[in-house]
């Protein structure tokens, strides 16, 4: 099993990443792409802390790989 704090934590990080990259774009469509996908790390981000969570209350422990 992946330690999903872990994960969550890196998926923090690359939308935290995205986001300052759009910043700079000049090209709207492009800085949109840029900040959805920043927008989906983050979801991404929320299910493994979900995930985290609904294991720990079932008794089931994150282990690092």
């Amino acid at each position: 099993m992946r330690d999903n704090a872990e994960v969550a934590r890196r998926h923090r990080l690359r939308a935290e990443e995205l986001r300052t990259i759009a910043e700079g774009m000049q090209d709207e469509g492009t800085r949109k792409i840029l900040l959805r996908l920043a927008d989906d790390y983050e979801q991404w981000a929320r299910a493994a802390e979900e995930t985290d969570r609904v294991n720990k209350r079932l008794g089931r422990f994150s282990i690092s790989n």
